[in-house]
């Protein structure tokens, strides 16, 4: 059935997009620190080399124990774009 199809179609973009967008969180271990830490001047990216250290735990907690306090950080973060560059692909 075609509907299946462009339903399982537009599902793939999306968590594609989804994995995308979260990926470029500039929280270490992820992608986005790296072009974080890549953009700014020499004197910041130094201040920012702790975090490397606490960064997985930070990512942790900003995945599981916001929404356990309600404080859902990351979906207005990811959700936006997402969102627009889903519907910028499907042709929406």
């Amino acid at each position: 059935n075609s509907e299946f199809l462009a339903q399982v179609i537009i599902a793939v973009v999306a968590i594609n997009v989804l994995l995308a967008i979260f990926n470029l969180i500039p929280i270490p271990p992820l992608d986005g620190f790296g072009v974080l830490y890549g953009v700014v001047g020499a004197e910041t990216a130094q201040a920012l080399e702790p975090l490397r250290k606490y960064g997985p735990l930070i990512l942790i907690g900003v995945i599981f124990l916001g929404p356990i306090f309600g404080i859902r950080l990351l979906q207005g973060i990811i959700l936006p774009p997402m969102e627009y560059l889903v519907n910028l692909f499907i042709g929406r």
